[in-house]
């Protein structure tokens, strides 16, 4: 047996999609199976496939090679969708070379993970292990699905909340950078900031969100600045809640706890989850000393560690 040194062996067995590719993996062992996935991707049907290392600072769920070792393709497994994800993958291996085995069918990826656990669910006669190992990979599919949906319920912003204050001064100063039309699950670009709102909160709130590579959310954010229930009060994220969000960005936490200071908010003296605020008023005519600071943690997406994957 020849040592592979691209196999990746740090799996974060906590994160529901990640017990999903290793049910998935476990069950490419059978060539039924290995052979209607790979088909249905567009791929050989010898393929081999496998959970691969990090390249250029990335690493997709799945690396899909030739028998003689030759990369073909990618497969990234999302229990929902992730458009902004799958751009950048393009970007580095290839716009052919990555697919998408995305949740239901609705979310368009190549394959979605629904139509999966439908095949396996309805193949017959298996031996009793290899039907444990089906079983298993239904349930974590139909479970992570359903966990994914439901910790949704985000929304793009109504108009009416576009119009706001804090809104338009916000879009004065950081231009294209704010992100409007993402959707639920969709992180922002490098540099970009994304604002969106809870369902229930449409006309009356919104959150202003950065990337983090540590976050269990679907879009893989963390709220800097927000607004709920119509109030004219702005909420921001204590300093442990950055520190803890957003690890490879100390000199930019550093620099947004400052600005917030010079407006008489230190967002250190508060515990974890506590809620820091200012009046709207406050913020408004402060916000310019905002500006570079929201920038710069828009820029510091930066890449996953080592031997990590971008989240």
């Amino acid at each position: 047996m020849s040592d592979s040194h691209d196999l990746h062996l740090r799996e974060d067995l906590s994160k529901q999609e990640n017990r999903v590719n290793v049910a998935l993996f476990a069950l490419m062992q059978q060539r039924w199976f290995r052979e209607w996935i790979l088909s249905k991707l567009g791929l050989p049907t010898d393929a081999i496939v496998y959970p691969p290392t990090d390249q250029y600072g990335l690493r997709p769920d799945l690396k899909v090679d030739s028998v003689d070792g030759k990369g073909l393709a990618w497969i990234e497994v999302e229990l929902g969708k992730n458009p902004g994800q799958y751009k950048r993958y393009q970007s580095k291996f290839g716009p052919d070379q990555v697919k998408r085995l995305w949740g239901k069918r609705r979310h368009r990826g190549d394959l979605s993970l629904e139509e999966v656990a439908e095949r396996v669910a309805a193949e017959e006669g298996l031996h009793p292990q290899v039907e444990k190992s089906a079983r298993l990979l239904v349930r974590l599919i139909a479970d992570g699905i359903a966990e994914h949906s439901h910790s949704l319920g985000r929304s793009t912003l109504s108009q009416e909340m576009r119009d706001h204050r804090l809104i338009r001064k916000l879009r004065n100063m950081l231009g294209n950078r704010l992100r409007f039309e993402l959707g639920e699950s969709e992180p922002p670009d490098p540099g970009q900031l994304k604002v969106n709102t809870t369902d229930t909160d449409n006309n009356r709130g919104f959150s202003l969100r950065v990337y983090s590579h540590v976050s269990k959310l679907p879009d893989s954010t963390v709220s800097v600045m927000s607004i709920s229930g119509g109030r004219d009060r702005v909420n921001f994220p204590s300093l442990s809640m950055l520190q803890q969000y957003l690890p490879r960005c100390p000199e930019a936490v550093r620099d947004y706890r400052s600005a917030l200071c010079d407006m008489n908010l230190d967002i250190g003296k508060f515990p974890l989850h506590g809620r820091p605020g200012l009046s709207l008023g406050a913020v408004l005519r402060g916000a310019q000393g905002l500006d570079a600071p929201l920038r710069a943690l828009a820029d510091c997406y930066g890449c996953p560690e080592p031997g990590g994957r971008e989240q």
